[in-house]
């Protein structure tokens, strides 16, 4: 699979609706444990724990599952959220059943809407 693929795929598995569990682990990385399979980009990754860290400076967003073997990319946008987020915090939507990663709010950055193609 190629670089582009894995990162859309890793942006395909934060979408989704439900709670996850997560805390800051760096300057710009959360790790999450999602307990419900979900699609970042167009990739469909399972329930598991994941690091979700800036790849680049243009909103590329990288998606790793612990072990090595869920991933995806997916690019984002900056978004001005309305009431106070201060917290780290993924966002997921639901789509015909489907939970689909929607935004991710990093610590002391502007959240990022994921933008779905």
């Amino acid at each position: 699979m190629t670089r582009m693929k894995k990162l859309c795929a890793m942006a395909a598995l934060m979408l989704g609706a439900g709670s996850v569990a997560l805390h800051a682990a760096g300057d710009a990385t959360l790790v999450v444990k999602v307990p419900f399979e979900f699609v970042a980009g167009t990739t469909k990754l399972p329930a598991g724990e994941y690091r979700v860290q800036p790849y680049s400076e243009t909103g590329l967003l990288m998606i790793q599952g612990n072990g090595g073997h869920s991933s995806a990319m997916v690019f984002s946008t900056p978004v001005t959220l309305n009431g106070n987020h201060s917290d780290a915090a993924l966002m997921f939507s639901e789509k015909g059943g489907v939970h689909v990663l929607s935004g991710v709010q990093f610590i002391g950055l502007p959240a990022r809407a994921i933008q779905v193609k």
